[in-house]
C-alpha cells in the first residue's frame, strides 16, 4: 500500500517537475500568459472592491423614515398650523413636528457660511416645513412613498420629500453597476478558460509524438494527461496570485482617496485586516480552478 502511494506522489511529483522545467524554458510566453490571467481576474475584483467600498458612503439603513414636507412661501402663520393639523390627521402619518419659516431661518443663521448667505436677501427665502413621520405600516418603499405623494398632494404644500429617497436611488445604481462587474467577470473568467483550453490544445499537439509513445509503453490516460493539467494549474495560481497582489495594490491607492473623501463628511473608513489576505485567495483560487476546468474542457475529448 505505502510502495503504491509512495509510486502515485513519485509520478505527481515528476509531472509538476518537468511542467516548471517547461514554462522556465519559455519565459516570455509564460509571463505573458500569467499576464493575461492576471489582468482577466484582477479587473472584475478591483471593480466588486470599489463598489463594495461603496457601502461606507451610504447611511445606516435603519435609521427612522421621514418626510419633509415644503409649504409654499410666505405662507401665514395660521394656515401653517391648519396644515400641520391636516397632515397629522392624514392616514399613514404617526407624529408631525411643524418648524415655522422663522424657526428655519434662526436655524440657519446659526451656520455661519449659509448665515452669511441669508444675509444678501431682503426677506426670509425660507418656507415652513412639516417633518412627518410616517407608521410601521409606511416606513419603508413602497407605503413610504405612496404617503409622500399623497401629502404632495395637499393644497398649500410645495413639495414633499423623503429622507432615503436619494439612497434609494443610489442603491438602484450600485445595483445595477453590481450587475453589470458580475457580467464582465463571468466574460473575463470565460475569457481565461478559453485561453487556458487553446494553451493546453496546443501543448498536446506539439508532443503528440511524445504521448504516443507513453501509450504504446503502457501509460495510462492519467499519467499522460497529467502534466497538462499540472500546466494549467501553475498557469492559474500564478496568475491569480499576481491578480490578487494587483487588486490589493490597486484598491490600496483607491483606499486613500475613499478616505479622504470621507474626511470631508466627518466620517472615518477602516478596511478589516483580513481584506488583502481574502482578496489574494479569492483570486488564487478562482485562477485555479478556471484554469483546471479549461485543461479539463482541452483534454476531455483527446484519444490516446
Amino acid at each position: 500500500m505505502f510502495a503504491t502511494l509512495r509510486l502515485y506522489l513519485d509520478s505527481h511529483q515528476m509531472a509538476l517537475a518537468g511542467t516548471l522545467a517547461r514554462l522556465a524554458k519559455a519565459p516570455l510566453a509564460s509571463a505573458l500568459t500569467l499576464s493575461l490571467i492576471a489582468v482577466a481576474l484582477a479587473l472584475p475584483a478591483i471593480a466588486l472592491s470599489v463598489l463594495h467600498n461603496t457601502g461606507a458612503l451610504l447611511p445606516d439603513h435603519s435609521s427612522p423614515a421621514r418626510i419633509s414636507v415644503y409649504l409654499k412661501p410666505q405662507t401665514a402663520a395660521a394656515e401653517v398650523r391648519r396644515l400641520g393639523e391636516e397632515i397629522a390627521a392624514t392616514e399613514g402619518v404617526a407624529q408631525v413636528a411643524v418648524i415655522s419659516a422663522e424657526e428655519s431661518l434662526r436655524a440657519f443663521r446659526e451656520q455661519r457660511d449659509i448665515g452669511d448667505m441669508l444675509a444678501l436677501f431682503e426677506s426670509n427665502p425660507l418656507p415652513a416645513v412639516v417633518e412627518v413621520t410616517p407608521d410601521a405600516q409606511h416606513d419603508r418603499a413602497p407605503g413610504l412613498n405612496l404617503l409622500s405623494a399623497r401629502l404632495h398632494n395637499l393644497n398649500g404644500v410645495d413639495r414633499a420629500e423623503t429622507n432615503i429617497a436619494w439612497l434609494q436611488r443610489l442603491d438602484a445604481i450600485i445595483a445595477l453597476a453590481r450587475t453589470a462587474v458580475h457580467l464582465l467577470a463571468a466574460l473575463f473568467a470565460a475569457v481565461v478558460l478559453l485561453v487556458i483550453a487553446a494553451i493546453i490544445r496546443s501543448e498536446t499537439e506539439s508532443r503528440r509524438d511524445e504521448m504516443e509513445i507513453l501509450a504504446l509503453l503502457g501509460a495510462g490516460d492519467a499519467f499522460i494527461k497529467r502534466p497538462f493539467f499540472y500546466t494549467a494549474l501553475c498557469y492559474g495560481l500564478g496568475g491569480g496570485l499576481l491578480a490578487g497582489l494587483t487588486t490589493a495594490l490597486a484598491t490600496a491607492i483607491i483606499d486613500d482617496h475613499l478616505r479622504q473623501l470621507l474626511s470631508l463628511y466627518g466620517s472615518d473608513f477602516a478596511r478589516d485586516g483580513m481584506f488583502w489576505p481574502r482578496i489574494v485567495l479569492y483570486t488564487t483560487g478562482a485562477g485555479a480552478a478556471l484554469c483546471v476546468a479549461g485543461a479539463w474542457l482541452s483534454l476531455r475529448k483527446e484519444k490516446l
